[in-house]
């Protein structure tokens, strides 16, 4: 298990979940309903579900076809990959300027 009280940001989260869980997975589905959660997924290399209303929070790039109001909705065998254009979610931790200041790099990344 990993959580916020472990790491500030979420893709360290979700990179400290996929560290714990070990090898022998097929994918990693990261699961959320804000930017913050698609952008650890993107940083990760995770499929990502987004969960809500609307997929606006989540950027006008973002496929609808990748949304649910719950998880009752979502068949567990289906493709949830992303392919942001360039430049809508950056993958390295300290370079994206589109989602809230990053605080200093964390241990956890490397």
């Amino acid at each position: 298990m990993s959580t916020a009280s472990d790491h500030t940001l979420r893709e360290h989260v979700v990179r400290e979940a996929i560290h714990q869980a070990g090898d022998g997975f097929d994918r990693v589905v990261s699961v959320g309903d804000g930017p913050w959660d698609v952008r650890a997924a993107v940083a990760t290399g995770s499929q990502f579900i987004g969960i809500g209303g609307s997929t606006a929070p989540f950027g006008a790039w973002f496929p609808h076809t990748h949304l649910y109001g719950s998880f009752d909705e979502i068949d567990p065998a289906a493709d949830f990959s992303l392919t942001p254009p360039v430049g809508q979610v950056a993958a390295e931790p300290d370079a994206d300027k589109a989602f809230a200041a990053r605080p200093a790099s964390c241990d956890c990344w490397n």
